[in-house]
């Protein structure tokens, strides 16, 4: 299954999917555990607007959790040279 990463939280170590290929789904939960390092993508994080693949696991009626998660499309992020509104 495919889908898009909403939010991540790097202290808490999880964070949760936009499912695109089922959009009756509600928001899966993802753990940074479930995150596959790849010489593609070496983090234990998603960014915002990341595309990846996974399996999905049913928990229950109405929560979902992702599995193997594998980055896609990652979202590139320029690098400021300075903090906004700071003057060198």
């Amino acid at each position: 299954m495919r889908g898009k990463a909403l939010k991540f939280d790097r202290s808490s170590g999880y964070g949760f999917l936009l499912p695109v290929d089922d959009e009756t789904l509600p928001d899966i939960f993802v753990h940074a555990r479930d995150i596959v390092r790849t010489e593609f993508w070496r983090r234990q994080f998603l960014l915002p607007g990341t595309i990846v693949e996974f399996d999905l696991v049913t928990e229950s009626e109405d929560r979902y959790r992702a599995t193997n998660v594998r980055v896609i499309a990652p979202v590139n992020i320029a690098r400021q040279s300075s903090a906004p509104g700071v003057r060198r």
